[in-house]
């Protein structure tokens, strides 16, 4: 009788087999491994359909990539801070987000300067989302939760452009020693004006009485 996906995946991953399965080379196989065990189902979906839009010579993700150890749930990054390191340790949804953002620059770049991201360029986008979770949890407590929600899918609007790449990147090379999101400006402006907000209430309840 054959063996299943999952008991060749184990044979593999335990080195009881060689390196390559069904064939493939050894990226194809390692990629196989994290599909079947490291990578959430929402991501998996996600870049099955855009294997499905592009193909895989061409499409946004490279196998190297989906073999990296860097996309797996659970993977900790190597940091100069070891409570960054603890903190940025991949989590399910921000692999989704993850290889979401990856299929929409894919898609958003001009035709002709398409090019599958690999290893390097995936390590930076896990960090750069797993941050960015970090940043939002902090958001929410500086700011009333009404404006919190109305604002959450303007900024994961901008996420998505990229416009807070730099800075993400930034903190998890520098690791403060607090995450200060006032530090970006579009989140100070945030801050400053539902804080704004919130004294002119006061005021006004104080003044009331």
């Amino acid at each position: 009788m054959g063996e299943t996906l999952d008991q060749v995946v184990g044979s593999y991953e335990s080195g009881k087999a060689p390196k390559h399965i069904f064939g493939m080379t050894p990226a194809e196989s390692a990629a196989v491994v994290n599909l079947v065990h490291h990578i959430p189902q929402a991501a998996q979906e996600i870049l099955a359909k855009a294997v499905c839009e592009f193909g895989m010579v061409k499409g946004p993700i490279t196998h190297a990539a989906i073999a990296a150890a860097c996309i797996r749930v659970n993977f900790e990054p190597a940091l100069i801070a070891d409570d960054w390191s603890k903190s940025l340790i991949n989590t399910s949804s921000s692999i989704e987000m993850a290889a979401v953002r990856i299929v929409a620059d894919f898609r958003s770049s001009p035709v002709g300067l398409r090019k599958p991201v690999g290893q390097p360029e995936v390590s930076r986008i896990t960090r750069i989302a797993r941050c960015w979770e970090l940043v939002i949890a902090k958001l929410r407590t500086l700011i009333p939760a009404a404006a919190f929600e109305s604002e959450k899918e303007r900024l994961k609007e901008l996420f998505m452009k990229r416009a807070f790449d730099d800075w993400l990147v930034g903190l998890t090379d520098e690791c403060p020693a607090e995450l200060d999101v006032c530090k970006c400006g579009e989140l100070a402006a945030l801050v400053s004006k539902h804080r704004a907000s919130i004294e002119k209430d006061c005021f006004s309840i104080c003044f009331d009485c």
